[in-house]
């Protein structure tokens, strides 16, 4: 009896190793994570959310890394490193920030990128202004202010 319990744990474990190795239902905190430096660049306008017309938060932001090779979108980025300059726009997406504070919200990040059931699909519910942008979409996973 011992020998057909250890027999079925050793089996199960192995099992769970092989599942998890092939990422089936198992979180696997050793994800392809890359580190980047740049800059928060501006926001997609028909993401955000509005609070009784008083104000306006953007729901996903564009980063643009220091040699400009690579140009992302998030829709995590987490609230309260810095005060970005969000207006509403109803009229094109994305909104960039004025050249004034182009190079003033420098980020260093650690991401992956999106799966498919993690990607956001945004819509504007107005006429829109489609701009021509390629940008991964991306999951922050962390965040360091830079100065």
């Amino acid at each position: 009896m011992k020998k057909t319990n250890l027999l079925f744990k050793n089996l199960f474990l192995v099992i769970l190793i092989i599942g998890c190795s092939l990422t089936v239902g198992c979180s696997n905190d050793t994800e392809n994570k890359i580190v980047k430096e740049g800059y928060i660049i501006g926001y997609d306008a028909c993401s955000g959310t509005t609070n009784n017309g008083t104000s306006y938060e953007a729901g996903g932001y564009y980063f643009v890394s220091t040699d400009l090779k690579d140009t992302l979108l998030t829709y995590n980025f987490p609230s309260g490193i810095y005060n970005f300059p969000v207006q509403q726009q109803n009229f094109s997406t994305p909104a960039w920030f004025p050249d004034t504070y182009r190079n003033s919200f420098k980020v260093q990040i650690t991401y992956t990128e999106s799966t498919k059931t993690q990607t956001v699909y945004s819509a504007c519910p107005s006429i829109i202004l489609i701009q021509n942008v390629r940008a991964s979409q991306v999951i922050i996973k962390s965040v360091k202010k830079e100065e």
